[in-house]
């Protein structure tokens, strides 16, 4: 029985890794009949120098920021460089596997450190529940300083404004009251008389112990001390994209583009994803950029190109650590 379950399993992994993979392969040949490869090669060939230069650093700045939240959320003897590594390495796979299975390798990167795997769950969700949380706000503060929406958007303001709002308040709710909550529930299925065996139960456990960290790091400084990590990194990372995006001769303001990054991340943050992110993250981009008036092939062309060009820090960076590990690691051993 238990090797039929290990059977069952691997063949759903395989089977998700393969279809995101076909509609990565799908999307991407799509995507390139409605634009020229020459167009795509030309654009990132027109990328300056020194975008490249502060695109590089920008992205090494937001990486640093990133080890920071993950160790002041894990309180953890973890050191700055080896959670720097970590963090890099961890996005390398994020972008490099299909379905965002490149997450799991977080959990195994503080394993092999010493790190209980209910604490690197818990960092991993509360830093994620923070980024959820940054999105709508990112989007609501740069939504007042936009002087040129598109119709359909300005229409629509006061309702966005509400939902996200609303979406804020849920998610601190969780970081607040997740464990009052599940505890909550947890009485009622007993009143109910469903055994402590039965898989709901289990599960609620399970959740409520990776929640129970949260309550040591809830103080008000500490979520301040986040919300501010949690914002200069994504608008390290809107930065990054822009220094690359304002070769392309647009028209669209910089609050625009930071509307619709953010609903670009929306759509990047869906678990179905190609290799590379190819193909997912320019129909992405394309939405984004086309909800925001830019024109079809513009939109298709730069999410290639731009995509191409802000790999290379992912990859040489880590690439650089992944070599300082193998020569520096074992000989430290």
């Amino acid at each position: 029985m238990p090797r039929e379950k290990k059977r069952c399993v691997l063949a759903k992994r395989i089977g998700k890794i393969a279809f995101s993979v076909m509609v990565a392969v799908v999307l991407v040949v799509f995507l390139l009949q409605q634009v020229s490869v020459d167009e795509v090669i030309f654009q990132v060939k027109s990328v300056q120098v020194l975008s490249i230069i502060v695109m590089f650093l920008v992205y090494f700045l937001m990486n640093v920021i990133r080890a920071l939240r993950f160790n002041y959320i894990l309180k953890e003897k973890v050191s700055f460089f080896e959670m720097f590594k970590i963090v890099n390495f961890h996005l390398f796979l994020i972008n490099l596997f299909p379905f965002r299975l490149g997450e799991l390798s977080f959990f195994v990167f503080l394993k092999n450190r010493g790190v209980e795997l209910k604490k690197s769950a818990s960092t991993l969700i509360l830093a994620r529940i923070f980024d959820i949380i940054i999105y709508p706000l990112i989007f609501l503060i740069f939504l007042i300083f936009a002087k040129d929406l598109p119709v359909n958007i300005g229409q629509l303001t006061k309702y966005i404004t509400i939902i996200l709002t609303a979406l804020i308040v849920v998610l601190l709710s969780i970081v607040f009251f997740s464990k009052t909550i599940i505890d909550f529930v947890l009485k009622r299925i007993i009143a109910k008389k469903i055994k402590k065996t039965a898989r709901i139960y289990i599960f609620l456990n399970r959740i409520k112990d990776v929640f129970s960290y949260f309550e040591k790091i809830k103080s008000l400084r500490t979520n301040i001390v986040l919300f501010f990590l949690t914002f200069m990194i994504w608008m390290l990372r809107i930065l990054m994209v822009y220094v690359v995006f304002i070769n392309y001769a647009t028209e669209l303001a910089f609050p625009e583009f930071v509307l619709a990054q953010c609903v670009i991340f929306v759509l990047m943050a869906l678990p179905v994803q190609g290799i590379g992110g190819f193909g997912t993250n320019e129909a992405a981009w394309t939405i984004g950029l086309m909800i925001f008036g830019i024109s079809k092939d513009l939109a298709i062309s730069t999410g290639f190109s731009i995509h191409i060009i802000t790999l290379l820090p992912l990859l040489i960076i880590s690439g650089i650590l992944y070599l300082h590990q193998q020569f520096f690691g074992k000989k430290q051993k």
